[in-house]
């Protein structure tokens, strides 16, 4: 029997997912200057259960990064996998490759951080209903609003990571830069950052 090939075990429009499902939090990181260590994609994530991976360097910041920027960084890269040329396919990959994750939903692997997101609502009082409301109106739209607002960024870092699997922090900056500044424009102005 012939042993499966890399690209039967990651198809290039998974790998495309993947890279641009990353550089989602790619660019959160670099705007709110969040230290990254790497980011993998494919065979190169050596992170059981884990097809993609942003790694940081927690301990290099200087001050705690404020909640809504984590949650930003959680919810970024449902945007960024929007901004894929193949987005549409996505959704039926699953079915021709059983095991990869199916990509119904755009975090897939961060739903643990989006949901201890929504929990800090909760915590503040929120009753359910109205923290997933809460949540999408603080931290999903404006997400969604800033990757917008950095798409050239995105493509940019998504295309590099596509070729190459693997990023360093330092490297991943300066791709995410080579498209231009990144701006949050006015989309954060009611938070103290």
């Amino acid at each position: 029997m012939a042993k499966k090939k890399i690209q039967d075990a990651f198809p290039p429009i998974f790998v495309e997912a993947l890279a641009y499902h990353e550089a989602g939090h790619v660019v959160m990181a670099v705007l709110f200057d969040a230290p990254i260590r790497h980011v993998a994609i494919a065979d190169r994530c050596e992170e059981p259960g884990f097809n993609g991976r942003t790694e940081f360097h927690w301990e290099r910041r200087k001050k705690p990064m404020p909640g809504i920027c984590y949650g930003l960084m959680c919810v970024a890269s449902e945007s960024s996998e929007k901004l894929s040329p193949h987005f549409d396919e996505f959704k039926s990959l699953h079915k021709k490759h059983r095991h990869l994750k199916p990509f119904s939903s755009g975090v897939r692997n961060d739903i643990i951080t989006g949901l201890n997101a929504m929990v800090h609502y909760q915590l503040l009082g929120y009753s359910e209903s109205t923290a997933k409301q809460q949540f999408k109106l603080e931290v999903r739209e404006p997400a969604e609003q800033i990757v917008r607002m950095n798409a050239k960024n995105v493509i940019a870092f998504a295309e590099y990571l596509r070729e190459k699997w693997f990023v360093d922090g330092a490297k991943a900056k300066k791709i995410m830069f080579s498209a231009g500044e990144l701006t949050t424009g006015d989309v954060l102005s009611r938070y103290e950052l």
